[in-house]
């Protein structure tokens, strides 16, 4: 695996985003990327190809047109490359594991399954409550399922 310290970086992939307007308050989307797996990852996610789909409607039709509720599911995949190399000790920067020679770690996909609700505030100011089903958390099925709950504030000045 290249060390992203080097001064030699190439990343080669590909990705296609899809959106299609339904109504005008009901849209989907479809997003696909592939990489090549044979570089360290020091942002966003540790993902060498991912899959998702999901569905979002404002709320015009509650009265609140700038609010926004939608369901989304991805599934994310490791390179063989990259399994090869934390199954060899290596560790990454999202994902920490760590196999002894007489260890095997059972990666598989990561599937997440998602349900959000945006809601505006004030003017400029969003608050967002998201849940989060994951199976096979970073890839490894001895964890999970787990399930997140989240909440945020997101502010324009």
């Amino acid at each position: 695996m290249n060390n992203v310290r080097s001064s030699n970086q190439i990343k080669t992939g590909i990705g296609i985003n899809a959106e299609q307007a339904l109504t005008k308050n009901l849209g989907i989307y479809g997003r696909a990327f592939t990489s090549d797996g044979h570089t360290e990852t020091m942002s966003f996610t540790e993902a060498d190809n991912s899959i998702s789909v999901g569905l979002g409607m404002n709320g015009t039709s509650w009265k609140r047109p700038d609010d926004t509720v939608g369901i989304s599911m991805m599934q994310n995949g490791l390179s063989s490359y990259r399994r090869a190399y934390l199954q060899a000790g290596g560790i990454s920067y999202f994902i920490g594991d760590y196999a002894s020679r007489s260890q095997t770690i059972s990666y598989n996909p990561e599937r997440i399954g998602e349900v959000y609700y945006n809601a505006t505030v004030i003017k400029n100011v969003l608050a967002g409550l998201n849940f989060q089903h994951i199976i096979n958390p970073a890839y490894n099925s001895a964890r999970g399922p787990v399930n997140i709950l989240s909440f945020r504030i997101h502010a324009e000045f």
